[in-house]
């Protein structure tokens, strides 16, 4: 059982064994399931056992209606004090001040005892105020522990879905962050009927930074090479690790004369870098490949892979474009 929810039962015990206020247990239709030994007396009933009947029957029928809306009405409207009439057929309407308060198996319903004896009903209704407090207190701090515990969970959630769509080492996005994008810009190139295009690089003769100079050493050309691409772009363009030292730049809006131009910037940018622990130039081949709008993006890659593997053949450090169509 939930804390609250055995506040609320300690709470009703207090209240439906009172003889000093009238309280019954009502579910949402407003039917009485329990109640205190004063209410079959409020109700003006022969028995002492006025459960599973309405209790909007003994109300006028603004009230009832009113009653109603509230059973069926939030928790702060619940909480409000309100008027209610009584009808007796022998001692006409009673006017009595009523609270709702919810419950774990349906809404207490409050009154006070007219007939009450002033001393007693207040320190009584002292007693339901300190219960009421120690009950607001108790679900504040619950609902504290709640919006904390969600807003702990919404933050993993969102590093987790970080975590799964960058590359570990370089903070770039990853192969899967990549194919998700490609295929998000190609259909929204087609819509807006904007060409998109896609940059492929690879570090020249990495493999010897790794043997001479450590594995170490070749994630810091990794991590530095990928920092000045991301610095170099524009926000909306994406930088991916999509191998080992092959990196892919996404391009929106961007057409094929441009594309290459971007590349040979970047190009010049690789070649200046200046890497910690690392005195020998660096540097990169481009390959650079173009998707029109409404173009199908499953062979672009190949496209821009097939013009890499040109500039590396062509002597490295170097820019090529995709091949016109034959």
């Amino acid at each position: 059982m939930k804390p609250e929810d055995a506040s609320l039962n300690q709470l009703a015990d207090f209240l439906l064994g009172s003889d000093l206020l009238f309280c019954a247990l009502l579910d949402r239709e407003g039917i009485i399931r329990a109640h205190s030994p004063g209410v079959p007396r409020l109700l003006h009933l022969g028995g002492d056992d006025c459960r599973n009947r309405p209790l909007a029957a003994h109300l006028t029928e603004a009230d009832g209606a009113q009653l109603r809306r509230r059973l069926v009405g939030g928790d702060d409207e619940r909480g409000e004090e309100f008027l209610l009439n009584l009808h007796s057929p022998l001692q006409g309407a009673t006017t009595l001040r009523c609270h709702l308060v919810r419950h774990p198996r349906g809404v207490l319903f409050v009154a006070e005892n007219p007939a009450a004896k002033t001393a007693a009903f207040a320190d009584e209704l002292l007693q339901l105020n300190n219960q009421l407090a120690v009950l607001s207190r108790e679900n504040t701090r619950k609902n504290r522990e709640l919006q904390e515990r969600n807003r702990q969970l919404l933050e993993a959630y969102r590093t987790i879905q970080e975590l799964a769509l960058k590359d570990p080492l370089t903070g770039a996005a990853n192969r899967r962050a990549f194919n998700e994008r490609l295929r998000f810009e190609a259909e929204r190139g087609a819509r807006m009927k904007s060409p998109l295009v896609l940059v492929m690089l690879d570090l020249d003769h990495f493999k010897k930074v790794n043997d001479d100079y450590g594995h170490e050493t070749g994630d810091e050309v990794l991590v530095a090479v990928t920092a000045a691409l991301i610095k170099s772009v524009r926000p909306y363009d994406l930088v991916a690790r999509v191998g080992g030292e092959e990196i892919a730049l996404l391009l929106p809006g961007t057409d094929l004369d441009k594309g290459v131009e971007i590349a040979e910037r970047l190009r010049r940018e690789v070649a200046e870098l200046a890497i910690d622990g690392y005195p020998k130039q660096i540097t990169a081949s481009f390959g650079v490949a173009l998707l029109p709008p409404g173009s199908n993006p499953d062979s672009l890659m190949s496209r821009a892979d097939a013009a890499l593997y040109r500039a590396k053949d062509g002597g490295r450090n170097r820019v090529e474009r995709e091949s016109p169509p034959q």
